[in-house]
């Protein structure tokens, strides 16, 4: 796409036979990648004028650049994966990845997983990918979903450090219940001070 088409033009009029050998002539010595270096040595008032555009450093780079983008789009592969620098934050780079593993991933994975289960598997055969590094979210992100787990008592404080590979601590092994989420039979009445009132004290 960047060598362009040329045209040998003469101030004299030519034959068929003379155009045909001066082709000829010039695809011999300038034809190729071997050629592609030759100097050409024209005479007789004998001019080259090119007819179609070519690519300069600068239109070779939006080049390269389109097509990588292209790559990008048909396959899925996010650009930054293929070393192209767009200028992805933090938070693009995660997005990213996680569409790398929709759209180009995943439907490898389940051909793959299909392949596995079916010729080394037997019946109910299932087959997981550790996809982890790929789609795990921010430490932000991570730290508000560990602490909302471990304050609903979905996890342990313990439960949770192991998901960020830390080392189990003592006592922290039980799940955390809220004040307000307590599983008693009675029902607690919030502003309300029954104890001030029975003339019995406060039992915190």
């Amino acid at each position: 796409a960047g060598n362009p088409k040329i045209a040998i033009v003469s101030p004299h009029k030519l034959s068929e036979e003379n155009m045909q050998k001066v082709e000829d002539y010039y695809a011999k010595r300038h034809g190729g990648s071997v050629n592609s270096g030759r100097p050409i040595i024209l005479g007789d008032g004998v001019r080259i004028e090119r007819i179609s555009s070519t690519i300069d450093d600068t239109g070779l780079e939006s080049a390269r650049s389109y097509s990588i983008a292209d790559v990008s789009r048909i396959y899925g592969v996010p650009a930054s994966y293929l070393s192209e620098d767009v200028g992805a934050t933090y938070g693009t780079q995660e997005w990213l990845s996680r569409m790398y593993v929709d759209a180009c991933l995943s439907p490898w994975i389940s051909a793959l997983s299909a392949e596995i289960a079916t010729k080394l598997g037997g019946v109910g055969t299932t087959v997981t990918w550790d996809l982890d590094d790929l789609v795990r979210p921010g430490m932000a992100e991570r730290m508000a979903a560990l602490r909302t787990a471990v304050e609903s008592g979905i996890m342990t404080r313990n439960e949770a450090r192991e998901e960020l590979d830390l080392e189990p601590l003592p006592g922290l092994d039980e799940p955390i219940v809220a004040k307000n989420m307590g599983t008693g039979g009675g029902s607690t009445n919030i502003g309300t001070d029954t104890s001030a009132q029975e003339g019995t004290p406060n039992d915190f």
